[in-house]
């Protein structure tokens, strides 16, 4: 889960651009964990879609293997809307939009992991 402030969205911009705290659950055979950390998030829209890149610092709050007091991690992929709710005649009202995001995420931990996610997201940008 991410929890951010940015700017940006499909019907205002061509940029997409958050700075929040996150925290995630892993379920592997190698190692299961709780995070909790930071991460900076970019995208570009290119055709229906935004194409993004995350980077972030996290840290275990609980993990069933060794860890990094600090692990950076990096991510590319992209998140596809599927419902959009913005009103050009009241942009005071804010805007939504939900859909996937998929792509891939590397952790410099001890041991490197390498993740293929795919998930729900939801933007929301209050109005003025």
């Amino acid at each position: 889960m991410h929890a951010a402030i940015g700017g940006g969205g499909m019907a205002t911009s061509d940029y997409l651009f958050s700075a929040g705290l996150d925290t995630r659950v892993d379920i592997a055979s190698g190692g299961s964990r709780w995070t909790a950390g930071g991460s900076v998030l970019g995208g570009v829209k290119w055709l229906s879609t935004f194409l993004t890149a995350r980077a972030g610092l996290w840290r275990a709050i609980t993990s069933s293997t060794t860890e990094r007091a600090a692990v950076p991690s990096f991510e590319l992929g992209a998140y596809v809307p599927l419902n959009e709710h913005y009103d050009a005649k009241h942009p005071e009202h804010g805007s939504s939009d939900d859909g996937i995001v998929l792509g891939v995420r590397e952790d410099l931990d001890h041991e490197n992991y390498f993740t293929v996610f795919v998930g729900y997201s939801l933007f929301i940008a209050p109005g003025i």
